[in-house]
């Protein structure tokens, strides 16, 4: 499974949980569950971010996606 597939299941999954964030370390421990590297789900996130696929929060250090399902 390709790595922006991944990430899009894990944030389309906690879309109805809470608000829908999820911290970026979650989303590279799931890309590393599946053998992928964790920066490479860091540059995904930020590409998937540029593109308005995801939307994006941080709070001091922290960042957290939460994903934007297209009509």
């Amino acid at each position: 499974m390709s790595l922006k597939n991944i990430l899009r299941n894990v944030l389309y999954d906690n879309l109805e949980k809470g608000d829908g964030f999820v911290h970026k370390g979650d989303l590279e421990r799931a890309a590393l569950e599946h053998g992928h590297l964790g920066d490479a789900a860091s540059r995904r996130l930020r590409k998937m971010y540029s593109e308005g696929e995801t939307e994006r929060r941080t709070s001091g250090r922290s960042i957290e996606y939460k994903y934007i399902p297209k009509i």
